[in-house]
């Protein structure tokens, strides 16, 4: 789901955390079940 949640335009509203996650590249995996959790 990497991919999914890079981009803005599937995520939807879910961009925003995604922009806001986008210059932390270490915690991309944590962002990625924190994005889950929120949908």
């Amino acid at each position: 789901t990497g991919k999914s949640v890079a981009d803005p335009n599937k995520t939807g509203k879910s961009s925003r955390n995604v922009v806001r996650f986008h210059p932390v590249l270490p915690e991309k995996f944590e962002a990625n079940k924190f994005l889950e959790l929120m949908v």
